[in-house]
C-alpha cells in the first residue's frame, strides 16, 4: 500500500536535484547539449507559469518556499543550540576532569609522602644496624680472629 511521500522527502529530493544539476549543470548543458538545455528551460518556465497562474499555485510556491526556508533555518538553529549544549558539556567535563585529577594527585602525593617517610625511617633503622654491625665487627677482629657469637648475629637482625 502506497502511503505517500512526505514533504521533507520531496524537499530533500528537490534540493538534491538542484544541487546536482544546478546553475553549473545548466551552463554545461548550454555548451554541450543546447537542445536539452532549451528543453529544461521550457519545462521550468512552463512549471512556474502554471503555478503562478492560479492562487492555489502561488500559495503552494509560497508555502513550499516558506517550508524550505523554515526547515533549513530550523535545522541551523537546532545545530547551533546543540553545538552550544555540547560545548558546555565538554567544558563541564574538562573542569570535572581537572578537579578529579587534582584530587587524585593530592591523594597520590600524600600517600607517596607517607611511604617516603616510612622508607626514610626504615633507612635510618638499617643505617643504625649497619653501624652496630661495623662496631661489633671492629671489636671482634681486633685480636685477629672473629669472635662474633650467634647472639651477636641475631642482635643485628
Amino acid at each position: 500500500m502506497f502511503t505517500g511521500i512526505s514533504i521533507i522527502t520531496l524537499i530533500s529530493w528537490a534540493s538534491a536535484g538542484i544541487g546536482i544539476f544546478g546553475v553549473t549543470g545548466l551552463i554545461l548543458l548550454f555548451i554541450f547539449a543546447p537542445a536539452l538545455a532549451q528543453t529544461v528551460l521550457v519545462i521550468i518556465k512552463d512549471f512556474f507559469a502554471t503555478m503562478l497562474s492560479t492562487r492555489v499555485g502561488v500559495g503552494i510556491l509560497v508555502g513550499g518556499t516558506c517550508l524550505t526556508v523554515g526547515y533549513f533555518y530550523g535545522d541551523h538553529l537546532g545545530r547551533t543550540a546543540e553545538d552550544a549544549k555540547y560545548a558546555a558539556a565538554v567544558a563541564l567535563a574538562n573542569q570535572q576532569a581537572d578537579e578529579r585529577d587534582k584530587t587524585i594527585g593530592a591523594q597520590a602525593n600524600a600517600d607517596s609522602q607517607a611511604r617516603i617517610k616510612d622508607l626514610l625511617s626504615a633507612n635510618d633503622k638499617y643505617q643504625q644496624q649497619i653501624a652496630d654491625y661495623i662496631t661489633l665487627y671492629n671489636k671482634a677482629v681486633a685480636g685477629g680472629k672473629c669472635v662474633l657469637t650467634p647472639a651477636d648475629v641475631l642482635k643485628l637482625r
